[in-house]
């Protein structure tokens, strides 16, 4: 008897640890999709030698003109601290128009209060993930 109420309270206590993982693993995705968004459209504009402008929402990043490059952020995750305008221009030089930090906020339960920060490097359009 004692022995199950035990593994009760651990199970009980492993149930709810878990149920908490999931928000934390999807913030912590989303911020790595947004950095790597980020670098493919300064890997773009120096290819390309046009500038490329990255528009930012609460709920989305993406390029524009580019469907296929874009990270919807899950509902609870969001982005905030946008340059001004809501967007980001990588230059052929791998320049950016602005600099960072973007912040990803969300990370569920026991993690209220923290960000992950995106700093851009004006000068160099460098992109550095911040946990």
């Amino acid at each position: 008897m004692v022995v199950m109420a035990l593994l009760v309270v651990l199970l009980s206590g492993f149930a709810a640890t878990a149920r908490n993982i999931g928000p934390v693993r999807q913030w912590q995705a989303s911020s790595r999709e947004v950095a790597t968004l980020l670098r493919a459209a300064r890997v773009r504009a120096i290819a390309s030698g046009r500038d490329v402008t990255v528009d930012l929402a609460a709920d989305r990043v993406g390029v524009r003109g580019d469907p296929t490059l874009a990270v919807e952020l899950p509902a609870g995750v969001t982005l905030s601290r946008f340059p001004a305008g809501g967007t980001i221009t990588f230059t052929p030089r791998g320049s950016s128009d602005t600099s960072g930090p973007l912040e990803l906020s969300g990370g569920g339960p026991g993690h209220a209060g923290e960000v992950n920060k995106i700093t851009l490097v004006m000068a160099t359009g460098r992109v550095r993930l911040q946990r």
